[in-house]
């Protein structure tokens, strides 16, 4: 799959996810399911009940007892001065007292009685609409209650799914109701000073729908029934002691099924309801506690939820799929772990389903577009290889356009592997049919196949290992076997080597790369020369013996016409010589020209300025009985390049050798030595440069040729015609051009271009 295929996917899934993450946590798309977390919390979190906080209830063994409800308000002001003589910390009186007994003294005993307990707190209702247009009708409790208690606000809303979590410690509408629990709790603990964190009140209008403040989750400390509660009955007739209650928080409230409110709660036990009374009491105990859960800000929640998907984004790039996988699981874990903690250590509820949901998400929705993209770049891979017409064997796919998308890739991949299988085969075959001893060898250094001739020459047998090698070149005494011989190119394997069996290979390698180009080893051929470095010994001495052969006779013969005694003439005396020195010349330089053709000569790096001031050095003497000049530029610099200095010297030595021969007596010969540079590559120029006569183009067209000579100055000794000839073999054999130019009656330059080893 391409690279840029897979980032641009990469990004996009990336950013969809982002998106969907944000949605979610500002929509609250995913309430119903951080609820279901949330309850889950709530119900493995049960604490032993309150101390200091007992419900006197409203229940049915009460309403046995003293009739059916209402209850006449004498009932409820003897309570009240049974409570207000048990000095309780506080009372909530969580009765709604709406309308005016038809007994005016029974109302005002209600409120006598509520006047003698210093922290009383009575409900209020509203009713919603209200009259007259506006939002809502505060309905107060009668004015005994409302001069005896302290008044707030018992509202209970459940959320959206009929669920009670939370309460409100405020309510604001044209004026602002506190929380009874909330007045209470405050009351009891003045310094706690719990509704000065409430945000400062901002009248509504009187159209305005009532508007909560301050939410809180409720803390529940276990199912219903858990707080304290004694009947209602008993604390009326005196038979609870009166300690039970000093110095803690009553509250009086209806918990009779079909009686008072009844809400479902995370907790709510068997019945899956609790009485309001009892919730106001974990309410209550919340605040006391200050046990209030916070609900973590919104923003807090994207850029948290943010930095767990990026991370696994990344993941999905920097890892392996099982890797990436396991981070993912890791990650799901770790939110959903720290959510827990947040609420159970520090009472901070996280709602962790939206960023639970979009690592739920990525995992699959990555996993579905790297198989798509994958998926497209195996069919186009395969159906290109189908459709390659350079492969020697042929496609027979069977896969249609028409056709499941599942069941093409499985007959081009079916096809390709019987192609691959094929090829296979073939480059068996074509390996095996080398006459030459051949390995594959891969990039570990294995031989992962060997043809027929290596198998007899190192093993006898069809597997070839390395050591097999080794053992083969032991006595030339070559390094391990190993991929690293391949990688450097002067390294011994490459070149010649004696095997055991007394024959000359030269090992010859390639690289051996897929279709990409990527490598994958090399193809190593060990070639027998043992026949042609026999024959070029055969060759040498052939060459040693032509030459002395030649030379011998012709020194006798320059010995005997040099005795005075000879009763030779002159003329024939300098004939003889002529022709005996003329035949040693030839031998000398046909010895010469064969070497240099060999080409086996060693090099090391040679500076050819200082070759050229040589070779002017051995022709000094000459020159200067000629009466010519040699010349020579070569400034203070080295100019390097690798060659064999002494066939360097002799090639320099035959150019001003020509150059003394066919310049005038008072010619100036000049030797020039520079450098030019192309790009990285550099080159040293040599030119020779004569005054002499000069010669035609037909001569200079044929100037290199063996034993093609050119007519020199009379009394001069002609060559034998193949001194050029080697000076061009010589610098051919270095990697170098050499060319003549000459005008007739202006004299002839010789330039030669080698290439440099190194700048100097």
């Amino acid at each position: 799959m391409p690279i840029r295929g897979v980032s641009r996917d990469w990004l996009a899934l990336a950013l969809a996810l982002t998106v969907g993450l944000v949605a979610l946590c500002l929509t609250g798309a995913t309430e119903r399911a951080d609820n279901l977390f949330y309850d889950w919390a709530s119900r493995s979190s049960v604490r032993p009940p309150p101390p200091n906080i007992i419900v006197v209830a409203i229940d049915d063994r009460s309403l046995g007892a003293i009739g059916p409800w209402p209850w006449p308000r004498r009932t409820h002001a003897q309570l009240l001065e049974r409570l207000a003589a048990y000095r309780p910390l506080a009372v909530v009186y969580d009765v709604l007292f709406l309308e005016p007994d038809p007994d005016p003294e029974a109302d005002r005993a209600l409120g006598l009685a509520l006047s003698r307990l210093p922290r009383v707190f009575a409900p209020m209702l509203f009713r919603s609409p209200g009259s007259d247009g506006r939002g809502y009708d505060p309905l107060w409790p009668i004015p005994p209650v409302r001069n005896g208690a302290t008044i707030g606000q018992a509202m209970i809303r459940p959320d959206g799914d009929g669920l009670v979590r939370k309460l409100d410690l405020a309510i604001d509408g044209q004026r602002r109701w506190t929380h009874i629990a909330a007045l209470a709790a405050d009351a009891g603990q003045p310094r706690r000073g719990l509704l000065n964190s409430l945000p400062a009140y901002k009248p509504r209008p009187a159209a305005a729908p009532l508007h909560a403040v301050g939410s809180r989750l409720i803390a529940f400390d276990g199912p219903p029934g858990h707080v304290t509660t004694i009947p209602f009955v008993d604390v009326l007739r005196g038979e609870v002691p009166e300690a039970f209650f000093r110095g803690r928080y009553v509250l009086v409230g209806a918990t009779a099924p079909g009686l008072g409110d009844q809400f479902s709660t995370p907790v709510g036990g068997e019945n899956g309801v609790m009485s309001g009374i009892e919730i106001q009491a974990n309410f209550l105990e919340t605040l006391i506690a200050g046990r209030g859960i916070v609900e973590a800000p919104v923003g807090a929640r994207i850029v948290f939820g943010l930095a767990a998907l990026w991370l696994l984004m990344v993941g999905f790039l920097r890892l392996p799929p099982n890797s990436a996988g396991f981070l993912g699981i890791a990650l799901m874990a770790a939110f959903a772990g720290g959510s827990a903690v947040l609420l159970f250590g520090f009472r901070v509820w996280a709602p962790p389903v939206s960023t639970l949901v979009v690592l739920a998400l990525a995992q699959p929705l990555w996993t579905w577009r790297r198989l798509s993209g994958v998926s497209a770049y195996m069919i186009e891979e395969l159906t290109r290889l189908a459709d390659d017409p350079d492969l020697a064997v042929s496609s027979r796919s069977s896969a249609r356009l028409g056709q499941d998308h599942i069941f093409n890739q499985v007959d081009l991949l079916r096809d390709t592997v019987a192609r691959v299988r094929g090829l296979r085969r073939l480059v068996g075959a074509a390996v095996q049919s080398l006459p030459d001893p051949t390995l594959l060898v891969g990039l570990d250094g294995r031989i992962t196949l060997a043809n027929a001739e290596a198998a007899k020459l190192f093993s006898g047998s069809p597997v070839v290992t390395p050591a097999d090698v080794e053992r083969f070149f032991a006595s030339s005494q070559p390094p391990g076997f190993t991929p690293e011989t391949f990688e450097a190119p002067e390294h011994p394997w490459i070149g010649e080597r004696a095997g055991d069996d007394g024959s000359v290979r030269e090992i010859m390698h390639v690289p051996w790369t897929d279709g990409d180009g990527k490598p994958l080893g090399w193809v190593a051929r060990f070639v027998d020369i043992t026949a042609l470095r026999r024959a070029e010994v055969v060759r040498e001495e052939a060459l040693q013996l032509l030459t002395h052969d030649m030379r011998s006779p012709q020194a006798s013969i320059l010995a005997l016409v040099s005795d005075d005694a000879a009763s030779i003439g002159v003329s024939l005396k300098a004939r003889i010589v002529h022709y005996a020195q003329r035949t040693i010349e030839l031998a000398d330089g046909f010895l010469r020209l064969a070497r240099a053709d060999a080409g086996a000569y060693e090099r090391q790096p040679t500076d050819v300025a200082d070759a050229v001031i040589e070779a002017a050095d051995d022709l000094w003497t000459l020159a200067s009985s000629r009466g010519v000049r040699i010349v020579t530029e070569t400034g203070e610099r080295e100019f390097i390049v690798n060659g064999n200095r002494a066939l360097l010297i002799r090639a320099f030595i035959n150019l001003l050798d020509n150059a003394v021969k066919f310049s005038e007596p008072g010619g100036r010969i000049v030797c020039a030595v520079s450098e030019a540079l192309a790009g990285d590559s550099a080159t040293v120029i040599c030119t020779i440069r004569n005054e002499g006569r000069g010669m035609p183009p037909e001569v200079v067209a044929k100037l290199f040729r063996r034993f093609s000579h050119t007519e020199g100055k009379v009394g001069s000794v002609d060559g034998a015609g193949l001194g050029l000839a080697f000076v061009q073999s010589v610098i051919k054999g270095h990697g170098g051009e050499i060319v003549c130019t000459s005008v007739v009656g202006e004299g002839t330059t010789f330039e030669i271009r080698l290439p440099a080893l190194g700048l100097s």
